[in-house]
């Protein structure tokens, strides 16, 4: 057994590095790498990369000699530290099993930790809903602007999400059908509708954009360098909501409209 011990640490530990291991010293790469081929979107690859990689750092091993003690060890002091709740941790533990089974497919392990790592339960809530008097409230109070309105009735109206919205173009938008084509997660594509109100309030805003910029919702402030505005951005988007809700005394206006949407068609 001595012998033996004196022979693995000089084969694990004083010969030159193999190919193998130069492959495993980049196996976060390979793995985003892989996902990307199969359509993983630019956020989507950077919440894995950051995850993968703190991981990476805090375990402090080889990636493919991580046990299930590691891994737990891991999600208990990552949510004692960061105070997180059980989605966000149920979230890592998700990565973190794609990762490893995507290891165990390439033959780089012969069996994934995650395996014995269990779904981590969360409480489930229910979504708020806007009663009739706050929809009304915050549609007076966006009807100030014709973009802030035409945004706010096509978010009810069609329940699409603040994501799905920046990415529409005036060429996916059928206002005589009342139809729009919307990208979803994975470039996944759909078809919703919205009400005569939206059509409305989207005819009204589009008649006054002298731009020929494609997108649905452009900025007033910001140009191209074709002298074009630019899209609206998320953030952008996600500001104007926030700005309602604080002069309605709305919280969440964001998710509350998104999910009041089949009320607001009633």
């Amino acid at each position: 057994m001595q012998k033996l011990e004196t022979v693995l640490s000089e084969m694990l530990y004083s010969f030159p590095v193999s190919e193998i291991e130069k492959d495993r010293n980049h196996l976060i790469e390979q793995f985003i790498c892989a996902k990307k081929v199969e359509g993983f979107s630019d956020k989507t690859e950077q919440y894995y990369c950051s995850t993968l990689s703190f991981f990476q750092k805090k375990i402090n091993k080889n990636l493919c000699y991580v046990s299930p003690e590691d891994v737990r060890e891991y999600l208990c002091d990552y949510q004692k530290i960061h105070n997180c709740t059980n989605v966000t941790l149920d979230n890592i533990r998700r990565i973190l099993s794609s990762f490893y089974r995507w290891l165990e497919q390439e033959d780089f392990i012969i069996k994934s930790p995650m395996v014995r790592i269990h779904k981590i339960k969360s409480p489930v809530k229910i979504k708020p809903v806007l009663t009739d008097e706050e929809i009304e409230l915050i549609r007076k109070t966006a009807s100030f602007s014709r973009k802030n309105i035409a945004i706010i009735d096509l978010l009810l109206s069609s329940g699409i999400r603040v994501s799905e919205l920046h990415k529409l173009n005036r060429n996916t938008i059928d206002l005589e059908n009342r139809t729009c084509i919307v990208y979803g997660k994975g470039a996944k594509q759909r078809e919703v509708y919205f009400d005569v109100r939206t059509k409305v309030e989207l005819e009204n805003y589009l008649k006054f954009r002298r731009d020929k910029n494609k997108a649905l919702f452009v900025t007033e402030r910001k140009k191209l360098k074709n002298g074009s505005f630019s899209r609206l951005s998320v953030n952008s988007i996600e500001k104007i909501l926030r700005d309602i809700g604080t002069r309605t005394e709305i919280s969440n206006v964001q998710s509350s409209v998104r999910f009041g949407h089949q009320k607001f068609l009633c």
